[in-house]
């Protein structure tokens, strides 16, 4: 995949997330509550509070991904490094989302890991191709 197709494809995937999350609402609170005022706060359940952090990291990670890679794309810095950091990227936060809503904590942090570490990656690579012009 080119880096165009793999930031489209974060971006897809946190809507699938957010999705998924309201049709888990529906189900277990009542689509009437999920539509509602929502004056009167839930009881949440375990896995309500595992998609409520799912859905929180996944922004606090995209909003480090996304700039360097925009940034990326800008200067045109899609060597190979870069495109595979964005894969990893992009299998790491889909495998993060699955463990982490089935509650498996230790593949959990290690894939949390390996998408920061490709975030580095890529902000790296962005800053050889700015500094070399």
């Amino acid at each position: 995949m080119n880096g165009i197709e793999i930031l489209i494809l974060s971006g897809i995937f946190h809507l699938f997330l957010l999705f998924a999350h309201g049709t888990y609402i529906a189900f277990a609170f009542g689509i009437s509550w999920g539509t509602g005022r929502r004056d009167q706060p839930m009881s949440n359940t375990d896995l309500g509070r595992r998609f409520d952090r799912t859905i929180t990291n996944s922004v606090e990670s995209m909003a480090a991904f996304l700039p360097v890679m925009v940034g990326s794309l800008y200067v045109s810095n899609s060597g190979d490094l870069m495109i595979i950091a964005a894969n990893v990227y992009l299998v790491s936060r889909v495998v993060f989302a699955t463990v982490y809503l089935a509650n498996i904590p230790y593949v959990r942090t290690a894939a949390w890991l390996f998408g920061q570490f490709a975030i580095v990656v890529i902000a790296v690579t962005l800053l050889a191709a700015l500094a070399s012009g």
